[in-house]
């Protein structure tokens, strides 16, 4: 692995959990990051509050729980490809976000255009 690949994942995740805490409300236990291709995986577990798993026990709030991150979702996204396409150099798009309320993980998507410069430093 590349310093500049293992920098890449390492700041990804720090910067992601920065933000998802101010942003979100989230207070993740661990991030991690995963560059493949052009893929960039950052994988933050425990991610969700006490009330949120609380709330997601019954299906209803479950489903609640699931819309209001969708909403803050989409309301930070350009924010959330920004912060990585400055750590990449490169631009970014985050194609999704999948939340597990069982474990309570979140998972964050991004595709980064010619990222894998990063691969032959």
């Amino acid at each position: 692995m590349t310093r500049r690949k293992q920098w890449l994942e390492l700041e990804s995740a720090f910067r992601l959990t920065e933000f998802v805490k101010r942003e979100f409300g989230l207070t993740p236990g661990e991030a991690h990051a995963e560059l493949c291709g052009d893929d960039l995986k950052v994988h933050l577990t425990r991610a969700l509050t006490p009330i949120g798993l609380i709330i997601s026990q019954d299906a209803q709030g479950a489903e609640a729980l699931r819309c209001v991150y969708s909403v803050l979702y989409k309301a930070n996204r350009s924010a959330m490809e920004s912060i990585v396409g400055r750590i990449a150099g490169a631009p970014a798009r985050c194609r999704q976000m999948d939340i597990d309320l069982e474990s309570a993980n979140v998972t964050l998507c991004f595709q980064v255009d010619a990222v894998s410069s990063v691969h032959r430093e």
